[in-house]
């Protein structure tokens, strides 16, 4: 029977559930290498630890590679190094095509085609294109289907994007036990998505990429599952896997009325289980929205501010909301006593530090279950990347050691520059601990500027307090992260 690799690290990916799902729609074989990373993802980075606990070599020796026909990664950039590593240790074992896909190589084709370990490159969305892929491996189709990049002759044959699903109802069920078989842990909430795509533009998301000139211009921003169809799913999740909670992982969960008011009522009458989802602030300007999510479950949002400069919000991060809006919608949240995330990016070009002292006192008057502080990064071809050049931001060295996946991620410094990164990242301990500070409390760090002597190593400015809100039972997305810890360290040990 013909077998195809996946392999991925950390957590569960939704995009490889149901790649492998098409493939064995096609009566293929499929299986993982799951790589725990402990102490070395992006989140949570300790060398000595990561020294100890790496299993990576041993998860490779161990890898039954007899019958594979292909090796497939999905590789974001902060990753891209890693896993280019491991496809040279699987090349070593045995000589198997290797195929990088995701938005990393989707970003920058072409350049990723140069490693020696890399043979193809899949350029947009796979689902349709992988079992072609997979019949023209294992020689049922003559041609290299559109989508897939590849060598010839030592040249790079430049082959179209990957043709899209444009029908979400016609996806399978994602192959969840490919994930759940390796760790079980990730089945500690059900992830699932209704949508693909978003309806705005911001300059530094993968969205920018996907729907970009070079990749999916001409199709919808959004595509949408329709209602029965993710309530069937979820029935069958509860059924199969008897989940106790849901993650929604749409780039933003409010779309439109109707599928909002048609959710509500399926959901609460079919599933009834806890959830979290992600909002815009343009999404949570109507009360009454916000008020039906806690009513049928939904026990932490995520919402996306990133900055006070309302300015620096258009002009750098196509983001056209105002901050009339996101003060509605941030009294909207607080009103509705549904803990809330704010994601938050300091370090964007033309942004003052009056702006992030002015973000923090604000976001201390609506008191959210925790701020999510990122350093802005100028991730391959997006707009942000172009902007930030043009301003003299970043030059061409940086640009490339992005490309090469050599930068910093926007959980270290990101692309912000040394003479401002210091100042960022004492705020970045303010940020941290605001949910546990009064608002005067907060507002007098502020006036004083004493926040700038609290110590500022990532331990005590993010993972402390990310520990904190797990264990206090504010933080769904942190048990799964802790479960993993402790029983991968168990079975290390």
């Amino acid at each position: 029977m013909d077998k195809f690799l996946f392999v991925y690290s950390a957590y569960e990916n939704l995009g490889i559930e149901y790649l492998s799902a098409s493939l064995k729609k096609k009566g293929y074989v499929t299986d993982l290498l799951f790589f725990p990373m402990l102490f070395e993802d992006s989140m949570l980075n300790i060398d000595l630890l990561s020294n100890i606990f790496r299993k990576r070599d041993k998860i490779i020796d161990r890898a039954d590679l007899e019958g594979v026909k292909a090796v497939f990664f999905n590789v974001p950039t902060d990753y891209y190094q890693y896993y280019l590593e491991i496809a040279g240790r699987i090349k070593a074992k045995k000589d198997i095509p290797i195929i990088f896909g995701g938005i990393h190589p989707t970003s920058i084709p072409e350049k990723v085609l140069k490693n020696e370990v890399v043979d193809m490159v899949a350029v947009g969305e796979g689902e349709i294109t992988i079992a072609k892929l997979a019949d023209y491996l294992t020689g049922k189709r003559d041609t290299v289907p559109e989508g897939i990049w590849y060598k010839k002759d030592g040249k790079i044959v430049r082959n179209g994007v990957c043709e899209p699903l444009l029908d979400l109802n016609e996806l399978p069920l994602p192959d969840k036990r490919l994930f759940y078989n390796k760790a079980k842990y990730l089945s500690e909430t059900y992830t699932i998505f209704t949508s693909r795509g978003c309806p705005y533009n911001c300059s530094y998301c993968i969205n920018n990429i996907w729907y970009s000139k070079d990749v999916h211009s001409d199709m919808k921003r959004v595509r949408r599952r329709s209602v029965e169809d993710v309530i069937r799913e979820l029935e069958w999740a509860k059924k199969e896997f008897d989940i106790s909670s849901v993650m929604f992982e749409d780039d933003v969960f409010y779309l439109s009325d109707s599928w909002h008011w048609e959710f509500v009522r399926k959901y609460k009458k079919r599933i009834d289980l806890p959830f979290v989802c992600v909002m815009h602030p343009k999404s949570c300007q109507n009360y009454e929205i916000i008020e039906s999510l806690r009513d049928i479950g939904c026990i932490q949002m995520e919402i996306g501010i990133q900055t006070l400069n309302q300015k620096v919000r258009r002009e750098m991060l196509n983001r056209f909301e105002t901050n009339q809006e996101i003060n509605k919608a941030l009294k909207n949240l607080h009103k509705s006593n549904i803990p809330f995330n704010i994601d938050h990016i300091a370090g964007l070009p033309g942004d003052t530090f009056e702006y992030q002292e002015k973000a923090a006192r604000v976001y201390s008057k609506y008191r959210p279950n925790r701020v999510l502080y990122f350093f802005i990064t100028n991730y391959p071809a997006t707009e942000i990347e172009k902007r930030s050049k043009e301003l003299g931001e970043t030059d061409d060295i940086s640009i490339e050691k992005m490309h090469m996946g050599l930068g910093e991620t926007d959980e270290t410094t990101g692309s912000v520059s040394k003479e401002k990164i210091k100042r960022l990242e004492q705020l970045r301990v303010l940020f941290g601990w605001l949910p546990y500070l009064s608002e005067s409390v907060v507002r007098g760090l502020i006036k004083t500027k004493t926040y700038r002597f609290l110590p500022d190593t990532r331990i005590l400015t993010k993972i402390l307090p990310s520990i904190l809100a797990t264990i206090f039972g504010k933080e769904p997305r942190g048990k799964v992260i802790l479960k993993k810890y402790m029983i991968e360290m168990f079975n290390f040990l």
